[in-house]
């Protein structure tokens, strides 16, 4: 029996039922000849390393005798009720973690009936990217990815080219991948570590295979645990130490000069920027029919601040539905050949060595403009096949820090002025309203990362349908608020959970900015 997701499929060129099959030399072997249906397998993908049982996920595919298969896979179900009454009853105060039910009801039972589990290294698993590639993952030998993968492939009749191999592994850097095919994101990042994640899993979801964040801040602070804390970007971000005032246009220099050879194209976009394409459901193959001639841009799209007063913990895509309406300025994505590395001279765009030219999605030449910087606009405003949403000011008061930040491409006396001006404007709270709601950008990450869905699955409203049994006379909580919004709902919720009655807040900010979180809740 091969237990498989409905993501997965069994490729590999052997005869379950022929004996001696699986032990003829093919390199994903498990030995069945000696007694036909005695072994069975299943991926182990899912719980942590350790020194015991079970053991890291690179160490391959679990399988066992059917009496052991039985109790690993179906087994589970059956004493998952009762393990979660007995956390209940025994009020551990912990939650339910999968290793810790494994090592507490599954593996002891596997011992008593005298059955294990063993890891097979050579059984390996290949992965479909989405460019188009294979990456071939989770084998004992990583050196030999390459041959078993052509020879898996060639046995099918798979017509893969070399540069469509990824050899990878969860132990190998991404930089030793062949990575011709790919597109790769530049962006430089003051204080926003509250966007990265949703905007690293947007543009993860519609093809970008690497993504480069030059942290801006004097302290580094993207350097202080911000990657090691997430596993799963480990082989996708790099991070450098940028600081410095006007470091914008130096970076994407650096970013293009230092990492342009792994990749075919770059693009440039800021972690308040989002690509969506209406017409490709990736970005490579966009990229392979529009950029051809060197670089392509797309219009932006301008999304409102919609009434918001302060930043709440939900995804900038779903907090911001309304937009201003489609705008002339462009971003710019470029082929890595084209690029003239002394051209990188405006986030808008970049110069191209000859015979490229800077082109928009109806294959309109941009950079025969009479002024250089004219190649930032586009008045054609299309949006047909591919738009960069921009959150130009999300809520009020982040648009005032923001603009406390200032323009990173802009550096002395320049930068000083415009900070000043547009500082004073946010602060009297010059900011554009909605004409029309555009959910684009929301929709398409509820598509490429399921996960993000769980925001429209529970709301304020479930609070009426929770008996929390709260006497009016009980415990109440004081508290002195200021710029305390991001943590808020969490620390209400737990104390309101717990049985504290009320919860009284004391804003200590001068503008109240928490009066409209108050309103909504």
């Amino acid at each position: 029996v091969a237990v498989l997701g409905l993501d997965m499929a069994l490729l590999s060129p052997i005869d379950l039922f022929e004996p001696g099959a699986m032990s003829s030399g093919c390199p994903t072997a498990i030995d069945i000849h000696s007694v036909k249906h005695s072994k069975d397998f299943i991926q182990f993908d899912k719980f942590s390393s350790s020194d015991e049982f079970p053991p890291s996920p690179d160490q391959g595919i679990a399988r066992g005798s059917y009496d052991a298969m039985k109790i690993w896979m179906t087994g589970r179900f059956h004493h998952l009720d009762n393990y979660l009454d007995k956390l209940l009853d025994e009020n551990m105060g912990v939650g339910f973690a999968e290793d810790r039910f494994l090592q507490d009801e599954i593996l002891p039972r596997l011992a008593s009936a005298n059955a294990t589990m063993n890891f097979d290294s050579s059984f390996c698993a290949l992965d479909a990217m989405p460019n188009d590639s294979v990456s071939l993952t989770k084998c004992g030998n990583i050196d030999n990815n390459e041959r078993i993968l052509r020879q898996i492939l060639h046995h099918h009749s798979c017509d893969f080219s070399s540069d469509r191999i990824v050899k990878k592994s969860e132990s190998l850097n991404s930089n030793t991948a062949n990575a011709i095919d790919t597109a790769a994101l530049c962006t430089i990042v003051t204080n926003e570590e509250y966007y990265l994640d949703e905007w690293i899993d947007y543009h993860l979801g519609i093809g970008f295979s690497h993504f480069y964040l030059y942290d801006n801040s004097d302290e580094f602070d993207l350097g202080r645990g911000w990657l090691d804390s997430r596993p799963r970007l480990h082989q996708k971000v790099t991070i450098h130490s940028f600081p410095g005032i006007g470091m914008q246009m130096e970076a994407f220099r650096d970013c293009a000069s230092r990492h342009g050879s792994e990749h075919r194209w770059m693009a440039h976009l800021d972690a308040d920027e989002y690509l969506v394409l209406r017409k490709h459901s990736s970005v490579v193959p966009f990229l392979e029919d529009y950029c051809e001639p060197g670089a392509v841009s797309i219009n932006w799209i301008v999304q409102s601040w919609g009434s918001r007063l302060h930043y709440s913990p939900e995804p900038v895509t779903k907090r911001f539905p309304g937009s201003v309406g489609v705008d002339g300025i462009v971003k710019t994505i470029t082929k890595v050949d084209a690029l003239d590395l002394n051209g990188i001279i405006n986030p808008h765009f970049t110069l191209l060595t000859e015979n490229y030219h800077q082109v928009d999605t109806d294959g309109n030449i941009l950079d025969d403009a009479l002024e250089t910087a004219q190649r930032a606009r586009n008045n054609r405003n299309l949006t047909n096949v591919a738009s960069v949403y921009h959150f130009k000011t999300k809520s009020w008061k982040e648009f005032i820090s923001k603009r406390e930040r200032g323009r990173s491409d802009l550096s002395g006396e320049e930068h000083d002025e415009d900070r000043a001006v547009k500082l004073e404007s946010a602060r009297n709270g010059e900011l554009i309203d909605a004409n029309r709601e555009d959910t684009s950008p929301w929709e398409m990450l509820k598509a490429v990362d399921p996960k993000y869905r769980f925001f429209e699955s529970f709301s304020d409203d479930n609070w009426s349908q929770i008996n929390l049994k709260h006497d009016r006379y009980g415990p109440a909580i004081c508290c002195l608020a200021a710029n305390d919004e991001a943590y808020i709902d969490e620390w209400a919720d737990y104390h309101l959970a717990l049985g504290f009655s009320t919860i009284y807040i004391f804003d200590s900010s001068d503008q109240y900015w928490m009066r409209q979180w108050g309103e909504e809740r």
